[in-house]
């Protein structure tokens, strides 16, 4: 045909018009671009397609055959971010991203019971709309034990590098330069606390408060998320609509148009609570508290129990627990261990009396820990009344501050934590408890020096009978202590008995943490933790938790075993629950369990922390013990008093859980599909096809391959199969996410007349179909979005179009290789092209009308999803003081409003292409 020439004048190029043409009712031209070499469609950009003309056929086929078929499975409508990441979801998990993708909703509130993997569930989503084009800035929002764990898990399963920044980070960042710390990374991890705005603190003046809040809150919240992510998202619930934590929430609500909040406890028998975290999701569809209703809240809230949870064979996730009250018995040779017990529960006694009556709360909350401290160990009771003489012997003047710690906070805290800030407070003391304390000193002092702990000896006994009954010397236990000083000698203990021990607590680093977690997992045998230190941390290779000391809110023990019974754990888990014999706590323990276990049975809940929430647990127990210690005839009916609560709370807990939990059953067809999905190996198949047929290497040696690609990158002992939830991919394993498979996927090839094409006979095919065989790609281009489909096409020699023998040929390609008769040579003429040409258009005309109905969606959600942006931006200035600012940055948000929408009528019509990218003469042989 005549070639035209086409200047470009605001280019001051010339291009040529290499191809003129109707596709479904509209007229194009193909450009190629004189100055570039580049080609494209009309006024859209295109590709620069090379013409190929293969030297190695067999490999190019191969490798052709598998690239359309990869890259038609990532342009279909089905989920992605299994296909794309390592993890291969779980039944349930699976459930939660087609629920969500389903419904097009991603303003949800993830609530499956703990330890079913919530994390990767949003993991999930988040690369479902990164990959479906919708998110590119995600922040991650998580109490402070758990930022780790998020950074770890997105890397791990998703290949998402997440920069977690620190407290420090804001402040250096915001001292050296004009420009927000968090617009410098678009995938960021914050602790929740770090950024919540603060009204009052000891010491600051108001422009000190106002300049954190600054740097800390409002350059977060005017960072421009797409996604934002809450873990423990009950914490933003609190007890008031203006506590820090739910401003916080709601700004992040109103600042981004996709929210994901996590929580195992979403409602904690709290109805304003659980009202004010729904308001945060959609506040119109949530008014009011009277609109919390089922029908209301299933669109928002997915949840999946334990007891449904199963695996992609079908079989139960959870193994059985057996959890065992293990008593310790005073032996004589700790008579003075005994009197230093009784000597500090008359000492904790009567400082509570005292306390309660005089309404000093702090003093109580002391005693209470001192009590616990001295069942704990000698080391650590001695170490606290040390730091409080010393405390009460430094300061003529005691004070009590606050430092704007709230009760949630206070709720949360673990034995350490709340030692070391009750300690803080300097609580002032009398001269008869200054004596008092140094007494208890010096008596702890000798019972260190005359023997060890009675609960240390039983220690010892128990780890030598788990070996033998587990039948393994080198069997692995996690060990938990409420205190530090514990731990310390805990580790000194074992490690003069030959174990190899590790520790972790609160006061560790992130670095440090990691290296503990792996020590443990790799070669030590005992793991040592606070509960501060266990926060987040997944053990499941672990089934053997030994509690040291018990802290006497029970959800804590629940919590401590939760680190090993989790997905991946293929051994029974038993806890031992250490308690002294012929004590108080021994006696409410025994108690307290027995009748605790029958009313949940009988209720059908497994434990506690499914009925009582964190802070109405902390205030029961606590009262409980304390009582029972100043009162021990009176045990029977405290704990009564406790089942009746848990009775009612019981009730509750169901009508709770009637709200949340969804109707259907999980399924485990999609997981068991998704897990013998052969894509792996059509990826595999490709790179190697595609390696070779580039000049590369490939070479297959002990179940892996070691690789050398076209430009001399090599990689050794690569595989392609990746991991699933419990056991992560290898660092070799390529899969679809990997920028170098990327590149092969986004490669171009294009067919021209007078190209060379390979004859190749088919044993699968009678011998009477001979003909051309090739493969068209349809991409429909538009605003920030671009589908391909691929369609085969063979035509008979005899001028039949034979549709199934098509599928049939390119299905044989994927698995079998190309043997082309290198002797035959065949050129691709006009006429052959044209005929291919013409059938493709009526068969591919489905698919264009498919493809131009999914971008039509895909634009109304870009306008919606830009109109909530805008309008949440807008909203978010009121939050601004300076109203000459305010009217700035509403003149530059109203000019971007008006680009942007001229920018979507402007893609409103999307660019067809149909083109071949392959061609083979097949003969048949059957």
């Amino acid at each position: 045909m005549s070639k035209k020439i086409i200047a470009n004048l605001d280019k001051r190029t010339v291009d040529l018009v290499i191809d003129e043409y109707e596709l479904w009712g509209s007229h194009y031209h193909q450009l190629y671009h004189t100055d570039t070499g580049g080609f494209s469609i009309n006024r859209a950009q295109g590709n620069n397609y090379l013409t190929v003309f293969p030297s190695d056929s067999e490999n190019f086929i191969s490798f052709i055959s598998l690239y359309c078929r990869v890259n038609e499975i990532i342009g279909r409508n089905e989920l992605l971010s299994p296909i794309l990441s390592s993890v291969i979801p779980l039944p349930h998990q699976l459930n939660v991203l087609t629920t969500a993708i389903g419904d097009g909703r991603y303003r949800l509130l993830l609530a499956d019971e703990v330890g079913l993997g919530k994390t990767i569930e949003a993991g999930l989503i988040m690369r479902e709309l990164k990959l479906r084009g919708l998110v590119k800035r995600t922040l991650v929002v998580a109490p402070k034990g758990l930022v780790a764990q998020w950074v770890a898990e997105m890397k791990t399963h998703f290949n998402e590098d997440f920069r977690l920044i620190l407290p420090s980070e804001q402040s250096n960042k915001y001292q050296s330069s004009p420009t927000s710390v968090w617009d410098e990374y678009d995938n960021v991890v914050c602790s929740m606390d770090s950024v919540k705005p603060i009204e009052y603190r000891r010491g600051w003046s108001s422009t000190q408060i106002k300049e954190y809040n600054k740097q800390r809150f409002e350059d977060l919240i005017n960072a421009d998320w797409d996604l934002v992510i809450i873990d423990e998202a009950h914490r933003m619930g609190g007890s008031l609509d203006v506590i820090a934590r739910y401003k916080l929430g709601k700004a992040l609500s109103i600042a981004s148009p996709y929210f994901l909040m996590l929580s195992a406890t979403p409602h904690q028998g709290k109805t304003e609570a659980f009202f004010r975290l729904m308001q945060l999701l959609d506040e119109d569809s949530f008014p009011d508290i009277g609109s919390i209703s089922k029908q209301r809240l299933q669109p928002f809230v997915i949840r999946t129990e334990k007891r449904k949870a199963i695996d992609a064979d079908g079989n139960k996730l959870f193994k059985p627990r057996e959890a065992h009250l293990f008593p310790v018995t005073w032996e004589q040779r700790h008579s003075l261990h005994k009197l230093l017990y009784e000597s500090v529960s008359n000492y904790v006694i009567e400082g509570y009396n005292r306390a309660i009556e005089e309404k000093k709360y702090y003093q109580a909350f002391l005693m209470i820990l001192m009590q616990r401290l001295v069942t704990s160990s000698t080391r650590a009771i001695v170490g606290t009344l040390k730091k409080r003489l010393e405390i009460i012997e430094s300061f003529e003047e005691s004070f009590i501050g606050n430092d704007g710690l709230l009760e949630d906070e206070w709720n949360e805290l673990d034995g350490q934590s709340l030692v070391d800030e009750l300690l803080q407070k300097r609580i002032k003391a009398n001269e008869e408890e200054v004596l008092e304390i140094k007494s208890l000193i010096k008596l702890a002092e000798q019972c260190e020096i005359i023997s060890s702990d009675t609960k240390t000896d039983a220690l010892l006994l128990l780890l030598l009978r788990i070996q033998q009954e587990e039948n393994n010397p080198h069997i692995k236990a996690l060990i938990f202590t409420e205190f530090v000083a514990t731990q310390n000698m805990l580790q000194e203990i074992l490690e003069k008995n030959k174990y190899q021990v590790v520790c972790l607590n609160g006061s560790m680093d992130l670095d440090e943490r990691l290296e503990a977690q792996v020590k443990f997992a790799k070669s030590h045998q005992i793991l040592i933790s606070t509960d501060a230190g266990g926060e987040g941390i997944n053990l499941q290779f672990c089934h053997i938790v030994i509690n040291y000391d018990l802290p006497w809110n029970p959800m804590r023990i629940e919590q401590r075993i939760g680190r090993v019974d989790r997905i991946g754990q293929v051994n029974a888990v038993k806890a031992f629950n250490f308690v002294l014999q012929d004590t108080v706590e021994y006696r409410v323990r025994e108690v307290l369990e027995n009748k605790l276990a029958v009313i949940l049975k009988d209720l059908g809940i497994d434990k506690a922390s499914d009925v009582l929430d964190a802070a109405l647990a902390n205030e029961v127990f606590d009262e409980l013990y304390m009582n029972a210690l100043r009162n021990p005839e009176g045990i029977d009916e405290r704990i009564n008093d406790i089942v009746t609560l848990v009775q009612k709370e019981s009730s509750n807990c169901e009508q709770v859980n009637k709200l949340l939990n969804n109707s259907h059953d999980v399924d485990s067809t999609s997981a068991r599909k998704l897990k013998s999905h052969p894509l792996p190996y059509w990826v595999e198949r490709m790179t190697v096809s595609y390696i070779r047929f580039k000049g590369g290497i490939a070479e297959y040696d002990k179940n892996a391959w070691n690789l050398t690609w076209p430009d001399s990158t090599t990689m050794r002992g690569i595989v392609f199969r990746g991991g699933d939830s419990a056991q992560p991919k290898s660092k070799n394993t390529l899969s679809l996410d990997n920028p170098k498979i990327q590149e092969i996927i986004n490669s171009n090839t294009r067919f021209f007349p007078g190209q060379r094409v390979a004859s190749v006979t088919i044993n699968t095919v009678p011998k009477e179909i001979n003909g051309f065989f090739s493969i068209w790609q349809i991409t429909l281009s538009g605003l920030h979005w671009k589908k391909k489909r691929f369609l085969p096409v063979f035509l008979h020699d005899d001028g039949r179009s034979l549709n199934v023998t098509a599928r049939a040929i390119w299905d044989y390609l994927l698995i079998h290789d190309a043997h082309s008769d290198n002797e035959v040579e065949l050129l691709l003429s006009e006429s052959i092209l044209d005929g291919h040409s013409v059938e493709s258009e009526k068969l591919g005309h489905p698919i264009w009308l498919q493809l131009s109905n999914e971008y039509a969606e895909f634009l109304e959600r870009e306008r919606e999803k830009r109109d909530y942006l805008f309008s949440a931006r807008i909203k978010a200035l009121d939050s601004l003081g300076l109203e000459n600012v305010k009217v700035s940055r509403l003149a530059k948000l109203q000019g971007e409003k008006y680009r942007s929408d001229a920018e979507l009528e402007e893609m409103k019509q999307p660019i067809p292409e149909l083109y071949p990218v392959l061609f083979v003469y097949i003969k048949g042989a059957e």
